[in-house]
């Protein structure tokens, strides 16, 4: 039996084993038991409780699928944890948390719910703002405490003894020693407005606060400079990322010891029909096309390339598509850089082969199958596992199909 916060079909799941098992298994889901009453929070319809209607599409996103029950009744907010021993571990879990600071005291656990006070937010009441439940916001009082936060933010980043006001949102024990930094880096999605990587507002904010730490760091509120995210959004989507683990199929092929294991390596499946005649050009071009789509730059990104095989993996097939990859991978062969292949059907060990005795590709090359990847995910690859020469592979999905 499964017991889930939701019930679905399963028709939408990223692994179709995952929608098979799940037809086959009696599921109780908690909105078909006991509910704490008082308004429904579920589903993203806390956005009403601040932002009013969300018809007007004014409002921060969410993703109601994968939002736990919650009720607020009585100042009180009602959570589902989870039945029997699941709900007392994530109560104990609470205790803890809240203990720390982090988050509201937990004050009961019933029917799989644990109800903690509805906080309200601080900094807004250091800015003089009282907003009550159901208050509506405007673009200036937005735009005010986001200045508000960026100061704060700064502050206790920069200074040895910041206000008291700021050192009352510190969560976690303050940080200790000289403040004596090379750089200061500003990642999540917030800063990719400080960056200037990102114009549009997506209605909370982000935006605002984005654009006052840039305004402020732009205009000597640092001391240190401000050197380049890597990683910006990509940073807390992938913390957030769906996590799945598959393992390869046996006939791979790896010419470097070194290319294993990999972690963070983004997927590429080019828009390339392969159950008919396979023309070079056509897969060279959809390869150029599909890093321009992604604004990377071949030669430079180190990416996985993903290919659903379809027809007889004959030598003339084979022999087309391995011209396609040489073609559209011109300045990775001309760097040296490697090149991942993953291919969902058994011809990773083919492939390999024919591209280091018959075409003399001297880049290392590693070629994975019997692995399903799609667009916009991020994998992880380990070790080979011995005696069956698998390699796992954690596969970080960032779009979920509902």
């Amino acid at each position: 039996m499964f017991m889930p916060g939701w019930d679905a079909d399963g028709g939408g799941f990223c692994s179709a084993s995952a929608g098979e098992e799940w037809g086959r298994h009696r599921r109780f889901a908690a909105g078909e038991g006991p509910v704490p009453g008082g308004e429904d929070l579920s589903a993203g319809q806390w956005r009403g409780l601040f932002y009013g209607s969300c018809a007007n599409g004014d409002v921060p996103a969410s993703h109601p699928q994968h939002e736990c029950r919650k009720f607020l009744r009585d100042g009180m907010l009602w959570k589902f944890a989870g039945l029997g021993r699941y709900g007392r571990a994530k109560w104990e879990r609470a205790c803890i948390l809240a203990d720390g600071g982090f988050i509201p005291r937990p004050v009961a656990l019933e029917g799989g719910y644990i109800a903690s006070e509805f906080v309200r937010g601080r900094p807004a009441r250091q800015v003089g703002f009282e907003w009550q439940v159901g208050s509506r916001v405007t673009k200036a009082e937005m735009e005010r405490l986001a200045n508000h936060m960026a100061q704060a933010v700064l502050s206790l980043a920069r200074d040895e003894k910041p206000k008291s006001e700021f050192e009352r949102l510190w969560l976690t024990p303050p940080m200790s020693g000289l403040k004596n930094y090379d750089a200061v880096i500003f990642s999540g999605g917030v800063s990719e407005y400080v960056y200037g990587k990102e114009s549009k507002s997506f209605g909370d904010l982000g935006a605002p606060l984005g654009h006052a730490l840039q305004h402020h760091s732009n205009n000597g509120a640092l001391p240190w400079p401000l050197a380049p995210a890597r990683e910006r959004i990509r940073a807390t989507v992938m913390g957030a990322a769906q996590h799945t683990v598959q393992v390869s199929g046996n006939t791979i092929h790896r010419t470097d010891e070194s290319l294993l294991p990999q972690k963070n390596l983004q997927v590429l499946r080019p828009e390339v029909d392969l159950s008919g005649a396979i023309v070079s050009a056509t897969i060279a071009e959809a390869l150029q096309k599909h890093f321009h789509a992604f604004d990377l730059v071949e030669g430079q990104a180190e990416v996985a390339l993903v290919f659903r095989w379809n027809g007889p993996p004959t030598a003339t097939r084979i022999a087309a598509f391995c011209r396609g990859l040489i073609e559209g991978l011109p300045e990775t062969l001309k760097n040296g850089r490697p090149i991942y292949l993953v291919f969902d059907h058994d011809l990773a060990g083919l492939v390999g082969t024919i591209l280091r005795d018959d075409f003399a590709i001297d880049n290392a090359l590693l070629c994975l199958d019997g692995v399903t990847l799609s667009d916009f995910d991020f994998i992880d690859l380990g070790k080979t596992l011995e005696p069956s020469g698998t390699v796992p592979v954690t596969i970080k999905s960032l779009v979920f199909h509902l």
